[in-house]
């Protein structure tokens, strides 16, 4: 049996662990130094900047098992949580076995109907429910000083709206702190563990070792109305161009090429959607992954 209360829930059965000592685990939601600062021109490799005003996920399910089969039963409430600008506490399971779950896993998918919030914007919520969306971002793309446009205007800033209609399981997580698997949960006592959300990974020119950061692809399917959507990127990898129009190119001036590694992703907007920006327990925890588009 299993049921929910308090903030997001309690564990009252399990397979193989019924001797009640038991002991409490907290996970927040952290979008770490973007989520506070952005994206800065120094990051990136073409010298644009990234302001973030929103970065929100829905985060549907956690769960706790072992290796040798055992199941913490663990029963959640679906989480809307905004990272923008502070890290927040997300759920807060109580009466979890103490000991080790090496099997930790979380699940991002899109909002459903009675999600509690934690942080986020009423009509953020409902447009990310209505569209079935799991993350959203909202900000502007800045431009270095003297960017120009196709007509030779200039241009400053480019705002954007992305919605991404993924769901993506993260699991087998390893801890980044200490590089062990799952979590330990201690006995009459809270662990904390954290998601990790990197938005950089929106960002990536690859998928594998390497990356570099570019903005300025984004920036130019900016049709100079509205904010830029992920529809906008629905052009194809080899045909990335400048904001100026003229062909896109790294700081020596030689092509600039995406690589999609295993993804299959022919186009900008299909490669942004297979980003996957969760980590656990800080930017060196990682999770296999598992995603699917919802289209």
């Amino acid at each position: 049996m299993k049921r929910i209360i308090g903030i997001s829930g309690l564990v009252l059965a399990l397979l193989g662990c019924g001797d009640g000592a038991a002991g409490e685990l907290r996970l927040r939601a952290d979008g770490i130094h973007e989520a506070r600062d952005g994206i800065t021109a120094e990051q990136t490799a073409d010298g644009w900047a990234v302001e973030i005003d929103h970065a929100v996920i829905s985060l549907t399910d956690i769960r706790l098992a072992t290796s040798a089969g055992e199941d913490a039963m663990v029963a959640v409430e679906p989480t809307v949580v905004e990272l923008v600008p502070s890290p927040s506490l997300a759920f807060e399971l109580e009466g979890v076995p103490a000991q080790r779950w090496d099997r930790f896993s979380y699940h991002l998918g899109p909002v459903p109907e009675g999600a509690r919030s934690v942080g986020a914007d009423a009509a953020i919520v409902e447009r990310m429910r209505t569209e079935g969306w799991s993350s959203y971002y909202e900000g502007r793309l800045v431009a270095p000083a003297g960017t120009v446009d196709a007509e030779g205007a200039p241009v400053a800033v480019v705002p954007f709206e992305l919605g991404f209609p993924v769901e993506v399981d993260y699991a087998f997580c390893v801890a980044g702190n200490d590089g062990t698997n799952g979590v330990v949960v201690p006995l009459n006592s809270a662990a904390d563990y954290e998601i990790t959300w990197h938005l950089t990974h929106l960002f990536f020119d690859s998928f594998v070792e390497d990356a570099s950061l570019r903005v300025e692809p984004f920036a130019a399917r900016w049709s100079g109305e509205g904010p830029l959507t992920l529809d906008d990127l629905d052009v194809p990898l080899g045909g990335l161009r400048a904001v100026d129009g003229g062909p896109l190119t790294d700081e020596l001036g030689n092509p600039v090429v995406y690589i999609p590694g295993m993804t299959g992703a022919d186009t900008l907007r299909e490669f942004v959607l297979a980003s996957r920006p969760g980590h656990f327990n800080g930017l060196e925890g990682f999770c296999m992954t598992e995603l699917r588009v919802l289209e």
